[in-house]
């Protein structure tokens, strides 16, 4: 087991009130975690790591969920915001169309497109974005769908929570990093 959590906590800031949050990435065979900070209106990373898992611990999602919940514990030596969380690609499924640029939200058609992909919008965890048509060169924006199955999720919720950790967002995306990562640094 690696032992990074002593170097990690010794060389975080304490900034007083400062709060730190965490962007998550449960891979296939490693995790990566970004810590930052909130520090006079704007984030930094105070701290980022990819940690391998060892081979016994590369099967379970939720054991993968576990370990890393326990080093997040170790890490931060003050509670963390409940923090962004993407699953392995191996978990999910992407799909993307074109969606008419006169369609101002989003949210409808990709919740429709899920329940037309699926058919149990309830039973699966997903996120959406779009990306307009004049980067690409195309008349239309396109809808960029990922979602992955609530019976892979549930497992890394619940370790989470059993750990104290809350996880604000599980996102069926490529990686929740950037989400984390100040603007300047995306």
């Amino acid at each position: 087991m690696l032992s990074l959590a002593n170097n990690l906590t010794h060389k975080m800031p304490r900034w007083g009130d400062a709060a730190f949050d965490a962007g998550v990435d449960l891979g296939d065979h490693s995790a990566k975690v970004v810590l930052a900070a909130a520090r006079g209106g704007r984030q930094e990373v105070v701290a980022a790591v990819r940690m391998p898992l060892p081979a016994d611990q590369q099967s379970g999602l939720a054991t993968r969920a576990a370990v890393l919940a326990e080093r997040l514990r170790e890490w931060c030596g003050v509670s963390v915001n409940p923090f962004r969380c993407s699953l392995p690609p191996s978990l999910t499924d992407y799909e993307s169309a074109e969606i008419p640029a006169e369609v101002h939200h989003a949210e409808p058609a990709a919740q429709d497109a899920i329940h037309q992909l699926h058919g149990d919008v309830d039973a699966v965890t997903w996120d959406y974005w779009r990306t307009p048509g004049n980067l690409f060169g195309s008349r239309h924006d396109a809808l960029h769908l990922v979602w992955a199955s609530n019976q892979d999720v549930g497992p890394v919720l619940s370790e989470f929570k059993r750990a104290g950790l809350s996880c604000a967002a599980l996102d069926s995306a490529p990686s929740a990093l950037p989400l984390v990562a100040p603007d300047d640094e995306r």
